[in-house]
């Protein structure tokens, strides 16, 4: 904060200076504006040159000058001013320095309190920290429900409202806040539990597999959340598959496609990679997390939320934000420290316990008209499940094709040293995001998928049988001559003659040979005998067209042939394996906003809490909460009876600050007063029993009734030291 400072001798040399000239200017000593102008502009410069020192000007008498009477009373009024402002400036100074003084003082006996209630209180935590561990004893009730509660001493109509794990006025009335859309906002997972199966035992004593889902259809509608119905869940879920771990181990390997989805506004004739997003790998270090909101037509007034969630395999649940939206634009995270959720009534560890809740989660806020509503959840650990995995694999009508035979349908999985080309539509046959069990409802799905396929360009080889002839005329000309194939001709006697039919070349078109040919000498050593027996072994044989054959012999020739793409039509039928997981999820049972409002008083009376030695003292711990704003308007008060209720004792919680309530009660301790603790009452027989073994805890809270709020109290707990003999 910015502080006056301390001199105001210039604020006053300038109020006399503008008082001089506004007395000028209202007594006509200035008729005109010129003349008022020039007297500013002078005191301007005067306060410019001068301020922070004395305003009055030594002007002596020139010699021989004639003492006047003005000249004198100008310099003494001048002087008489500068000792005014000076008086006045040592006055301001004093009582400045009397008032730091004052302050200065009262910091200092309000250190000093401080202190004295701090080295109180250490005195008090002493004595407790010298006691054996076995005169300490600690009782109290968390308020998980009402059966440390004596009715029969509570006053009608102040019974407070118990509720997961915590206590707050009673409620008059209450109305639920109408959710009109509820969608996902962002999260790393997909919803559902679309993937987990469980293994059953069959009538025959076999056992198969059974999908999670397909014993509860909604837990994949948002809607679930908020239809107020215990046996509807909604769940969200990550997963990461050990892909090693496949029963039964397959022989052809799967597809990376086959453990993505398609994102939904996608179809499969027009999608790419960048359109697949993948669900079998959460990173294990990564926490899932979900935001959601809940949203209303038209504002609608609330000021409490009950979470709960489905637990499922997991334990516990994370809420991390509760984000309010208001009418006007406004919103606020009404979470102050993430809570934690869980199915056990006890924490899992001492990191939860602070905000800890068994079962469902009430969130209280500040009544307000909402119009939106958006949780965040965090789930970071997960639980080791089972999945069935359906996958594609070609069906029995494929033995023409390729894909015959194979165990799996991945076209991508052929060799690639044989076929340069494999063409597919490979999004055709993955699920989408918002349809993710598509294949897994009906698992006698049959499918047709168009394949085109183009080999790689290979040398071809092949073996002929040659003739090495030559013709019969007067300049013989040699050739070879291949042979192609027999014919049978009927001779002139009508008898079967068995001919061989010769090409001029090997001929052949873009992807075999024409001309007969043979893949190995063995293979063509049977027409080879038969050809050589025939025109070899004789005498040289003449052919039709005046040719003698001269020797008969096998050659191997090759050539690179033009390979075609062949597209294929290719069905495939579903099966299913078996994978290890880990599924990180959060579910969701319930989730009501409601407005409550509250009556304006509360009474807790335990029932007697029962000692086996004396108590010689007792102090209290009381957990609660109050919201700022309304922590004026509230009062909040404890009390001890070691009489079972026929006398109450005021006692202060140790969390508050000492306001002349006891804090510490000691029961018949004979100590002088000079030893005694401030902030501590010692109370002896016969206002007490001459020996205390028993105590009973009242708290009555009460509130400002033109305001709708409540405090919630999570626990109280005495600390009794007792006298073990």
């Amino acid at each position: 904060m910015t502080q006056l400072s301390p001199n105001t001798m210039p604020y006053q040399q300038m109020m006399h200076k503008v008082g001089q000239l506004i007395a000028s200017i209202n007594s006509s000593v200035l008729p005109s504006k010129e003349q008022i102008a020039e007297q500013y502009i002078k005191i301007l410069n005067e306060i410019k040159a001068e301020i922070g020192g004395p305003m009055s000007d030594y002007d002596p008498f020139i010699k021989g000058e004639s003492p006047r009477s003005e000249k004198f009373n100008k310099f003494f009024v001048d002087y008489a001013h500068d000792v005014s402002i000076l008086s006045k400036q040592i006055d301001y100074l004093n009582a400045k320095t009397i008032d730091i003084f004052n302050l200065f003082s009262k910091e200092i006996e309000g250190e000093k309190r401080f202190s004295e209630r701090i080295a109180s209180k250490c005195k008090v935590l002493q004595m407790y920290s010298r006691s054996p561990s076995d005169d300490i004893v600690y009782i109290g009730d968390s308020f998980e429900n009402d059966d440390l509660f004596d009715y029969t001493k509570m006053r009608k109509d102040t019974n407070p409202l118990v509720r997961n794990g915590f206590v707050s006025f009673p409620i008059e009335s209450s109305k639920r806040w109408t959710i009109n859309n509820i969608e996902v906002v962002s999260g790393n997972g997909f919803i559902g539990n679309s993937h987990q199966a469980v293994k059953s035992n069959n009538e025959d004593n076999t056992s198969s597999y059974k999908y999670v889902f397909q014993d509860s259809k909604t837990l994949n509608n948002l809607r679930s959340i908020g239809d107020s119905n215990p046996l509807s869940y909604f769940e969200y879920e990550s997963i990461s598959v050990d892909k090693s771990s496949s029963k039964p181990v397959w022989t052809t390997p799967p597809q990376e496609n086959e453990f993505k989805y398609l994102r939904s506004e996608m179809n499969s004739s027009n999608a790419n990679q960048s359109n697949l997003i993948d669900w079998s790998s959460h990173p294990e270090e990564e926490a899932l997390e979900l935001r959601l909101s809940l949203s209303s037509s038209s504002p609608q007034l609330a000021n409490s939320i009950d979470i709960t969630p489905y637990f499922g395999s997991s334990k516990y649940v994370e809420v991390v934000e509760v984000v309010v939206f208001s009418k006007g634009g406004s919103s606020e995270n009404v979470l102050k420290n993430t809570i934690y959720i869980g199915s056990s009534l006890i924490p899992l560890n001492l990191e939860l316990a602070q905000n800890y809740f068994y079962n469902k989660a009430t969130v209280k806020f500040d009544e307000r008209e909402v119009v939106k509503i958006e949780i965040l959840f965090r789930q970071p650990s997960h639980s080791n499940i089972e999945i069935k995995h359906v996958y594609w694999k070609p069906s029995s009508l494929n033995s023409g094709n390729p894909f015959g035979g194979l165990t799996r349908f991945n076209p991508d999985a052929l060799s690639r040293d044989i076929y340069e080309t494999i063409r597919y539509n490979k999004y055709e046959l993955i699920p989408t995001m918002s349809n993710p069990t598509k294949y897994k409802t009906n698992t006698q799905n049959i499918n047709t998928v168009n394949v085109t396929l183009k080999k790689k360009p290979t040398s071809l080889k092949a073996y002929f049988i040659t003739a090495y002839v030559v013709s019969d005329s007067e300049t013989p000309t040699y050739s070879t001559l291949y042979f192609n194939n027999w014919i049978t001709r009927q001779d002139s006697d009508f008898d079967d003659k068995r001919e061989a039919q010769f090409r001029t070349d090997i001929e052949k078109d873009e992807d075999s040979y024409i001309t007969k040919n043979y893949d190995s000498i063995e293979a063509a050593q049977e027409d080879y005998q038969d050809l050589f027996a025939k025109y070899v072994t004789d005498t040289p044989f003449v052919t039709d067209d005046g040719l003698t054959v001269l020797e008969i012999s096998i050659i191997e020739d090759s050539f690179v042939p033009t390979e075609k793409e062949i597209s294929y039509r290719v069905t495939v039928e579903q099966d299913e394996e078996i994978y290890n997981a880990k599924r990180w999820a959060i579910g969701l049972r319930d989730i009501d906003v409601y407005r409550e409002v509250y009556q304006d008083e509360m009474e807790i009376v335990s029932f007697p809490f029962k000692f086996d030695y004396p108590v010689e003292s007792v102090m209290l711990d009381l957990e609660a909460s109050i919201q700022q704003a309304f922590a004026s308007k509230t009062i909040i008060e404890s009390y001890i009876s070691v009489d079972q209720g026929s006398n109450w004792i005021e006692i202060s919680p140790v969390q508050l600050d000492f306001t002349g309530i006891p804090e510490v009660l000691f029961f018949n301790q004979s100590i002088l007063d000079e030893y005694r603790l401030s902030g501590a009452s010692y109370l002896s027989y016969p206002l007490i029993p001459k020996e205390v073994k028993d105590v009973t805890v009242k708290i009555v809270a009460k509130k400002n009734s033109s305001y709708n709020f409540s405090p919630y109290i999570y626990s109280y707990k005495v600390i009794a030291k007792v006298k073990r003999s």
